[in-house]
């Protein structure tokens, strides 16, 4: 499974400023700004790195690139090479963009997962009279039952 691109992302801003305000978040996404510099940079050639895999701005997010990172990271493998503070620093700053990185995948996991759930929810309500059933405050639930009733009577 792949994640959005960075311009996918650059794109959903909008929405995602709505899902973390809706929800009272705390999260920030900077990095995001940062990646689109790396990009329009003549030396970069159009792309960025996420650790050890370099990306242009439209090709989607490897899931093996974020779990390599991970692994880096956790391992402590990615303080190796550090030659002195310079080096430290560029590390600190790598690990929090990828930090914000991961928080930003889980929110547009977490708003998928709302998606799906508003549209099973209007899939439920559009087949509850279908059903014979009343509108209720427990729609869902009297639904699912009424599914369940039939499906064992079958």
């Amino acid at each position: 499974m792949n994640y959005p691109s960075l311009d996918e992302l650059v794109s959903m801003k909008p929405e995602i400023d709505d899902f973390i305000k809706i929800n009272k978040l705390s999260d920030t996404y900077d990095f995001l700004d940062n990646f689109v510099e790396t990009t329009q940079k003549e030396w970069s050639n159009g792309t960025y790195w996420i650790g050890n895999t370099r990306l242009s701005s439209t090709d989607p997010i490897p899931h093996e690139a974020i779990e390599s990172e991970k692994h880096r990271i956790e391992s402590g493998s990615i303080y190796v090479d550090c030659a002195n503070s310079i080096e430290y620093c560029s590390i600190v700053r790598h690990m929090k963009n990828f930090n914000e990185l991961l928080r930003l995948l889980e929110i547009l996991s977490d708003m998928k997962e709302l998606q799906l759930s508003y549209q099973r929810l209007n899939f439920c309500k559009s087949i509850h009279g279908r059903l014979g059933g009343e509108t209720t405050h427990n729609l869902h639930q009297d639904l699912v039952q009424t599914i369940v009733d039939k499906i064992t009577l079958v």
